[in-house]
């Protein structure tokens, strides 16, 4: 089916209900509406929450109940971000569902959806081949504790993704079930994507959390960062958000 766009900007009424639980969100702050489409019996977009002055609170992806039934297949789906929130450095979002997970076998291999919050242009990522990644980040530009996926010197870079590095101290690996965690993703060198992965059985709980993302020394470009992220569930709405929080200039 093909994607259709959301009226650009929607005020008090949207902002209230994508951003239930933010205390950040004030009435007169303007949410922007990215792209969309349909999956499974429901619908997501993507979004980005600005303050008066034009700088970013937050962003991310909102769906409705009914896409966490009659799931069909993996897919891998990528939806553009409103062009308000070009200050994050934030481009689009590839949205993947897993419904066998992935690897690591024992780690990941859980029915759950990828939400790649990209920092590069949607077709530069689809260029990208499975394959060795032979310039991997400098340290200064690695989270504390995160390591790449692989069992080389080098990176393992996914097809029309990149390298993926995941947290040693989170509870998946650490004897812990997965139910949600945070990936940092790099190519050739760049940090290219901040990603959140959700079990399904988690989202289906009905979450209201928002977690602390581990962030690096120094940044390789100027822009927001964001210092946190949240899941949650709105019962009124019967609507899901993932949110990229608390951006700060760097």
């Amino acid at each position: 089916m093909r994607p259709f766009i959301w009226p650009r900007v929607i005020r008090v009424a949207t902002i209230l209900i994508v951003l239930a639980g933010c205390s950040q969100a004030r009435p007169e702050e303007p949410a922007f509406i990215g792209e969309s489409t349909t999956l499974g019996d429901g619908e997501i977009h993507t979004w980005a929450q600005l303050d008066a002055a034009g700088d970013p609170i937050s962003i991310g992806v909102t769906f409705t109940e009914g896409m966490l039934s009659e799931l069909p297949g993996p897919r891998m789906i990528s939806l553009a971000m409103p062009e308000e929130a070009r200050t994050t450095l934030f481009t689009h979002v590839l949205f993947d569902w897993n419904p066998g997970g992935h690897a690591p076998s024992g780690i990941y291999t859980k029915p759950h959806f990828d939400f790649h919050f990209y920092m590069i242009p949607d077709e530069e990522r689809a260029a990208i081949r499975l394959g060795l990644d032979r310039v991997l980040l400098e340290g200064q530009f690695v989270p504390q504790d995160y390591l790449y996926d692989g069992s080389t010197q080098l990176g393992v870079a996914v097809a029309q993704m990149g390298v993926h590095w995941h947290d040693a101290e989170a509870p998946e690996w650490n004897d812990q079930d997965f139910t949600r965690t945070l990936i940092y993703g790099s190519y050739r060198g760049q940090m290219i994507f901040i990603e959140p992965m959700i079990t399904k059985a988690y989202f289906e709980s009905k979450p209201d959390v928002t977690e602390e993302i581990k962030l690096p020394e120094a940044y390789q470009r100027s822009g927001y960062y964001p210092q946190r992220y949240g899941i949650r569930y709105d019962s009124d709405r019967g609507e899901y958000t993932v949110a990229l929080e608390g951006f700060v200039s760097r």
